[in-house]
């Protein structure tokens, strides 16, 4: 038969030769042609249309969605030649694609079965795959032969069930994986020869054996199973499951370490690879975090010169002679006791003394611990429901465990991308809320005196790197009779004209001595007008691109700032967030920050900040220690930014409001102050407009844009906002403008599951609010299309494939067509 292969990466390729060794004929297409000229059988075609128009069976095999769209719907795809042919579709791309491209291919009168694949490269070259058929039962027997020779073949009822399948069965193998991680580096840490623990797991799992030399030799060539695409297969897998309201905790867990990883390392590591070498380092590099991503050992006098809040939530088990007991406490490392070299604990595989950094009450008397239940009561409140106590369970095996021993000098090994070296706030629990919104269980607010900038149990320097995302947990579903609200602003905000002159009274307050500006390219002619002499100045360029923040912390680091000043928008004041927490003294208190600003996104308000991190993704942070000290709204010190500019920021102000007014939950001191920031920018943001130079009209909207910011976390979270960061980052389109792009959408999307909150909305905007904030955006000028920045359906799709979770990925790309 004459079979065309649209795609061949490593699983095409080794269907590819084993169709050529059974007598086949072929025709190779990929979309980089060097890769299909590569495997040096059959013709390689140009298009995929031209691969397909002369081929009894099509055999696709892909890497993603949008990869099967392209080549089956693209401008050459195979669907605009499909007449006859039985197309077989691979892929593992999930269910939703079925639905597109299997009517586009029956239209011209072919077959499309649906049959993923299961198996390793070497299953597919001796033809020992297992396939999962689903569609016409004739054109299956037409295939057959092609099928046959590729592996054995199990019949299922329809297309989305085998589908359903080929995730199911990729759950299970990541699962696998990450638990077998997880029981290798658990029994070395018992004692227990690893080559021991790694036999008795493969008679659970003989599926490991195949990947033996990546979790015990660490050797991860010839690549598998690429994680980018196991962390791929189990967000899709999670999403389905999610859709269908189940309940699937250990793979929510898994997905949430797959995703870690950055992109360009996904694309080299094997699946089989020991999670401990797995976990992804923060996207913003803390100072000394180079060190830590390479392998090896580092001399135990080395981390004295780590940042503490690097190491606020590392537990590190130490073996070291006693002459290296005082590098150990300079390191602010609490071992229970030394252990000289000649001693049992040194020994390789021996359980070594635990040791915890000195930062938490009880890690301050931390003792050598010897039972698991002990290191459990480290850990805090056990309040949690089952979910979280999963995800500590694994938060837990992402210790650094490793010290190595070279003649008499006793060395600590960090791995490469130790996920330990920082932590997450993590979700938000029944008991924890991250530090905003409205804890209606009735725990309480903090204590006013307490200093909201030390970090506390759990709420260590968090990074979550490639999403800026906040759990949905920061307003709890509504129990009307009790509650309380955190009030998480800055303590001091001054503003009204001229009112910079408070500057200098809060740096005194601060107790601070050499000041560092963070500010843009724009304003830096402008820094006199602060009336401070900065010791060092960092510039710091749209979406706070992530090389320019760790340059900023190194210049401000060596210039030994002890606070900082940020001045602009907020790349500006996000970027200063990022630093003055980098810069922590030893007690983790972070450098206080003073922030004035110069636009209305009210970056300075909350207890997060975003970033652009390597790839040029959006990223973010939520700290509590983020949150800046004073802010100082002073108007004429904006009359520089661009009308434009002022104007679609205050439009990002309006969707604070909004997404805050219609979070889940009871929030009712947020309901009053957002209604009134709406007001307030409906009237004031025209006024602006008609007159740019208007002191008093722009301290209105300096004000209209505080309100709208008192529930930060359930606003970040807001579905425009998420929707605006995911392709604002990638193409350079500013934060303001997403807002201005997406915001009436999302609210016609919002309003067909919340009429009462809307009704309740327009006591602000006027009937129907989303027409009427689309009205108000279109009288002062701003974009209103996506298509105006070169965002085609193609990236919008990718968008919204990444985005799926909450809600479905048709409806997002709904939302980012109507905006198109």
């Amino acid at each position: 038969m004459q079979v065309a292969i649209l795609g061949t990466g490593k699983m095409g390729a080794a269907i590819a030769r084993r169709l050529h060794e059974s007598g086949h004929g072929l025709t190779l297409w990929n979309r980089t042609r060097s890769r299909a000229e590569a495997i040096g059988v059959g013709k390689v075609a140009g298009t995929p249309a031209e691969a397909v128009k002369d081929a009894d069976v099509v055999i696709s095999i892909l890497t993603n969605a949008d990869a099967v769209r392209n080549a089956y719907l693209g401008e050459s795809g195979a669907a605009k030649v499909a007449r006859a042919q039985v197309f077989i579709e691979m892929s593992t791309a999930g269910p939703d694609v079925i639905k597109e491209v299997q009517p586009a291919i029956e239209r011209g009168g072919a077959k499309f079965v649906e049959c993923p694949v299961m198996g390793s490269v070497t299953a597919m070259e001796t033809g020992k795959g297992i396939l999962m058929a689903a569609g016409d039962d004739a054109a299956i027997e037409r295939a057959r032969p092609v099928l046959e020779a590729i592996g054995e073949m199990r019949r299922l009822k329809d297309a989305e069930s085998a589908a359903k399948l080929k995730l199911i069965a990729n759950t299970g193998l990541t699962v696998i994986s990450a638990l077998a991680a997880e029981l290798l580096a658990a029994g070395a840490a018992a004692g227990v020869d690893p080559e021991d623990v790694f036999w008795v797991l493969t008679r659970f799992a003989p599926v490991l054996a195949a990947r033996r030399a990546g979790f015990m030799e660490h050797k991860h060539e010839p690549v598998t199973f690429a994680l980018r695409d196991a962390a791929k297969d189990i967000r899709l897998a999670t999403d389905v499951y999610h859709r269908a309201g189940a309940f699937t905790p250990l793979a929510d867990t898994t997905k949430d370490l797959y995703a870690d990883r950055r992109a360009e390392e996904l694309d080299q590591v094997d699946q089989g690879a020991d999670l401990g070498d797995l976990l992804g380092a923060d996207g913003v590099g803390h100072a000394g975090i180079e060190a830590q991503r390479r392998p090896g050992a580092h001399a135990l006098e080395d981390l004295r010169g780590f940042d503490h809040t690097l190491l606020a939530d590392v537990g590190i088990h130490v073996a070291a002679a006693e002459k290296r007991r005082r590098a150990i406490e300079a390191a602010r490392i609490v071992a229970g006791r030394a252990v000289g070299s000649d001693q049992a604990p040194a020994q390789p595989r021996h359980r070594t003394v635990p040791a915890r950094v000195a930062r938490r009450p009880l890690q301050r008397q931390a003792r050598a611990l010897g039972e698991p239940e002990q290191d459990h009561a480290l850990r805090g409140d056990g309040g949690l429901d089952a979910l979280d106590q999963v995800r500590e369970h694994v938060e837990r095996c992402r210790e650094v465990r490793l010290v190595a021993l070279e003649r008499d000098r006793e060395w600590i090994g960090v791995p490469r991308a130790a996920r330990g070296l920082r932590r997450e706030v993590g979700p938000a629990g029944q008991l924890d809320l991250g530090g905003d919104g409205h804890d209606v269980l009735g725990r309480g607010a903090a204590p006013v005196e307490e200093d909201h900038r030390r970090a506390s149990r759990g709420q260590g320097f968090a990074a979550l790197h490639d999403a800026l995302s906040v759990s949905d947990a920061q307003c709890l579903p509504s129990m009307p009779t009790t509650g309380a609200f955190t009030y998480s602003n800055p303590r001091v905000i001054h503003w009204g004209a001229g009112s910079i002159a408070q500057l200098g009274a809060e740096l005194q307050r601060l107790e601070a001595t050499r000041i560092g500006v963070v500010t843009t390219r724009s304003l830096v002619e402008s820094l006199d007008r602060l009336r401070v002499r900065p010791a060092a100045t960092v510039v710091i360029g749209q979406h706070a691109p992530t090389a320019q923040v760790r340059a900023g912390t190194k210049k401000a680091k060596s210039a030994g700032v002890d606070c900082i000043v940020s001045f602009g928008g907020g790349s500006a004041i996000d970027a200063a967030k990022i630093i003055s927490v980098q810069l922590a003294d030893g007690d983790g208190r972070a450098l206080p920050h003073v922030a004035i600003p110069t636009t209305l996104s009210v970056a300075e308000l909350a207890a997060g900040a975003g970033f652009t991190n390597d790839q040029g993704d959006k990223a973010g942070m939520r700290d509590p220690r983020l949150m800046v000290e004073a802010v100082i709204y002073d108007a004429e010190l904006t009359l520089a930014t661009p009308i434009q500019l002022w104007l679609s920021t205050g439009i990002r102000a309006l969707d604070h409001a909004v997404e805050g007014f219609l979070a889940p939950g009871e929030h009712p001191f947020n309901d009053v102050m957002a209604l009134e920031g709406i007001r307030r920018l409906f009237d004031s943001l025209p006024r602006a407009k008609a007159s740019p130079s208007d002191v008093g009209m722009r301290t209105e909207n300096q004000l209209a844009a505080w309100f709208s910011f008192t529930l930060p976390g359930a606003s970040a979270a807001g579905l425009s906002h998420t929707m605006g960061k995911q392709i604002g980052a990638r193409h350079g389109i500013p934060h303001g403008v997403t807002s201005c792009l997406l915001l009436p959408h999302v609210m016609r999307y919002l309003a067909k599951t919340m009429p009462e909150r809307m009704q309740l909305l327009a006591q602000a905007t006027g009937v129907d609010p989303a027409n009427r904030v689309e009205e108000l955006i279109a009288s002062l000028g701003l974009p209103q299309h996506i298509s105006q920045f070169d965002v085609g359906q193609t990236a919008l799709r990718v968008a919204a494939e990444e985005l799926a979770n909450k809600y479905p990925a048709a409806d997002l790309l709904g939302i980012y067509l109507a905006a198109l």
